[in-house]
């Protein structure tokens, strides 16, 4: 199984004030993009790769990837 998603988060103009009084670098939100693939290893075991990347993440200064990986096995 193949996923595709994204989301939005725009912050309100007072919690970018709230930011900037508190001394913090005001943001205007965050956008992110992801990628995943579920992959049925075997009829108990489920492996799922996930691709994250992070457009002017709130909490840093340059975009980010992130990298994940979620194993589960019934028995």
């Amino acid at each position: 199984m193949l996923g595709f998603a994204g989301s939005v988060l725009r912050l309100t103009n007072d919690v970018r004030r709230q930011e900037e009084v508190a001394g913090l670098v005001a943001s205007g939100g965050e956008a992110i993009l992801e990628l995943t693939y579920q992959i049925e290893a075997t009829p108990w075991l489920v492996v799922q790769p996930d691709l994250q990347y992070v457009i002017d993440p709130l909490a840093a200064d340059s975009d980010a990837t992130v990298l994940g990986l979620q194993v589960v096995a019934t028995f």
